[in-house]
């Protein structure tokens, strides 16, 4: 294994108890084969509410044009397997990996799974060594990039106009109705605007490059209208 001290550097925090860390990197497989006090599953599980608080406390204080359903998804995207384990490649996390011969033997150290779960690991092992300011501090230092990143894509992938037709779906109302009120500029440099009726109202209006994007705009706010986010 690494030095540990190489990756607190990397990590920008130095444990007290360094046993904490050490179990944060054990995986449930290394304890098949050797002595330990513990894999890191029960760390993983503290580590994740840790990560989770941290991540809605910046998303609230940041993103205040948001509501609460779309917060809950942005959280969702950032705190998935995909950005944990990126964050957790930056610090070569898997070369400090405790693992049996046979996960280590097939990839166990490059697996996104493994990684992400061995860095909420090492969040909840620096909340028990310095408590929850110090560990959202960590959180924010290694996942703030992709954090912005995703708030700052998030709306542009979201399909708000299946959402919408999902939403009036369920109340039993009929299909979302969307109406080109109007186009502008140049063949190349279009504007559209369209609106969206539910049951004949107008719920929604957007504007966009495209039709598409347009369309898109009015589902978001006839959502926000109706309180679907």
């Amino acid at each position: 294994m690494a030095s540990l001290d190489e990756l607190q550097a990397a990590i920008g925090y130095s444990f007290k108890d360094e046993s904490l860390l050490l179990q944060a990197l054990t995986h449930p497989s290394f304890l098949g084969e050797h002595k330990a006090d513990g894999s890191n599953q029960r760390m993983e599980y503290l580590g994740d509410a840790v990560l989770e608080l941290a991540v809605s406390t910046f998303l609230y204080l940041h993103c205040t044009d948001k509501a609460e359903g779309e917060l809950s998804r942005i959280r969702a995207a950032i705190v998935s397997e995909k950005p944990l384990s990126v964050a957790a490649e930056s610090l070569c996390l898997g070369d400090y990996l405790r693992l049996s011969h046979g996960e280590l033997a097939c990839g166990g150290a490059h697996k996104s799974s493994i990684l992400s779960d061995a860095l909420e690991a090492v969040f909840g092992a620096i909340y028990l060594d310095a408590g929850f300011s110090e560990a959202q501090r960590i959180v924010l230092r290694l996942m703030e990039g992709r954090m912005q990143e995703i708030t700052a894509d998030y709306s542009a992938a979201v399909d708000y106009k299946s959402r919408l037709q999902e939403l009036v779906q369920k109340n039993g109302v009929s299909f979302p109705e969307y109406v080109l009120e109007a186009q502008s500029g140049p063949a190349h440099e279009r504007i559209y605007d369209y609106s969206v009726l539910i049951a004949g109202k107008n719920m929604g209006r957007g504007t966009g490059k495209t039709k598409k994007a347009a369309q898109q705009a009015a589902a978001q706010q006839a959502l926000a209208r109706l309180g679907g986010s």
